[in-house]
């Protein structure tokens, strides 16, 4: 039995070009967090409704602006001022970010 292909398809993203500016996040922070977007859902498929920017989104920019070897000093932003900006609970980027950061090997320091 052969094993269906499934087609990547990669949800609206602006959400965190938006949140990302919000932020006062450099835009090379906020490409490294659609690239992170991308990789995931290009690794998972997940249906949409989990892309909504009340689940996936936050924790893309939250692990854009902590993951290891980051370069820009001052410009890491805590659990907290993202989940404001997306006026949701710190738990849905916590309950996330770990999971997408082990799904695609990203190194993340969250010592923030």
């Amino acid at each position: 039995m052969v094993k269906e292909q499934k087609d990547f398809v990669c949800p609206d993203l602006s959400i965190i070009d938006k949140k990302g500016k919000e932020l006062k996040l450099r835009d090379d922070t906020i490409e490294k967090a659609k690239d992170f977007a991308i990789q995931y859902f290009e690794k998972t498929y997940l249906t949409p409704k989990y892309s909504s920017p009340k689940y996936l989104m936050p924790a893309f920019l939250y692990i854009a602006a902590i993951h290891g070897g980051y370069k820009y000093e001052g410009e890491r932003k805590t659990q907290k001022e993202i989940a404001e900006a997306f006026n949701i609970s710190i738990y849905m980027i916590y309950k996330w970010y770990t999971h997408i950061a082990d799904t695609i090997d990203i190194d993340i320091e969250d010592d923030v």
